[in-house]
């Protein structure tokens, strides 16, 4: 019998946001905090869409046939794979601190990899919309458009709605993240019963079948604009919630070739920039700007 041991967690996302820290401040170290723990865990995603490895077990050569002839050859090739994780959440993130550390912010990691998969190349993560197991709310719209197919940008749709609902926090804490979540559930009678309450996104008549066209809800674009026009809103957070309205939130084309959203390299990248700007200028982390 063997025993596996884990680092204890305090609290998952959801649980920080709405019990151990409901109220946030917008000063310099928390914002630098929040920026950092975004970074880490797209960093984390990154790591797991491009994952580089030298041994494969006989359960990807059952399930793979395009490395079954590296198993068993003697040989320590390295192998890329690309994974997707394909459900993340606020309740799959996980908050770590060490209580014995005077003023730890604690750390954010990404867990429940039961949905991850990896494959040999991006091309083969891409599967049917009936295919796929997904949690709402943070569901891409790939899974409710016919034709569509979901991959990795499965996870870049899903870290958008979580960066979105982590600005929220930061603006209005978890009061305003619950208005937030109410508003999505809202239903428009123009608009098809077919999508869960509470997604990002919606599905309008429309499209060359008839069977409809995914967009994002209006009452996620207009809680953005109302983002913007917080007093609070400083420089860092207006440009973080660009990269998620134009980068992130994006309806992915039905057909692979064509260009979709941001990539998790670029992404990462950005992030990191933005990063460097709060710890270079503290005044455009904290000084509300128009």
């Amino acid at each position: 019998m063997f025993y596996l041991i884990f680092p204890w967690a305090e609290a998952d996302l959801q649980s920080y946001l709405g019990r151990k820290n409901p109220r946030p401040t917008i000063d310099h170290p928390t914002v630098q905090w929040l920026a950092e723990q975004c970074l880490g865990i797209a960093d984390g995603l990154c790591q797991l869409h491009r994952h580089q490895t030298t041994y494969i077990s006989s359960a990807w050569s059952d399930n793979d046939t395009n490395i079954s002839g590296l198993y068993g050859n003697g040989r320590t090739d390295k192998v890329q794979l690309y994974g997707r994780h394909g459900d993340i959440k606020l309740q799959n993130i996980l908050w770590f601190c060490d209580p014995k550390k005077v003023g730890d912010r604690g750390v954010l990691k990404i867990a429940d990899f039961g949905l991850a998969e990896f494959k040999t190349s991006p091309a083969r993560l891409y599967q049917g919309m009936g295919r796929i197991k997904f949690s709402p709310p943070y569901q891409p719209p790939e899974c409710n458009v016919l034709g569509g197919r979901v991959g990795q940008s499965h996870d870049i749709w899903s870290l958008g709605c979580l960066y979105l609902e982590l600005i929220t926090w930061l603006l209005g804490g978890w009061e305003l993240v619950k208005s937030f979540q109410v508003a999505r559930e809202a239903t428009y009678p123009e608009y098809h019963a077919n999508v869960i309450n509470g997604t990002f996104f919606t599905i309008v008549p429309g499209g060359v079948d008839g069977s409809g066209v995914a967009v994002v809800k209006p009452a996620v674009t207009e809680f953005i604009e109302s983002l913007h026009s917080n007093a609070s809103c400083t420089e860092y957070l207006h440009k973080f919630l660009y990269l998620i309205e134009r980068d992130m939130l994006i309806i992915k084309p039905t057909k692979q070739t064509e260009k979709g959203g941001i990539g998790m390299p670029e992404l990462t990248f950005q992030l990191r920039a933005l990063c460097r700007q709060i710890c270079d200028d503290p005044a455009f982390a904290t000084t509300a700007a128009a």
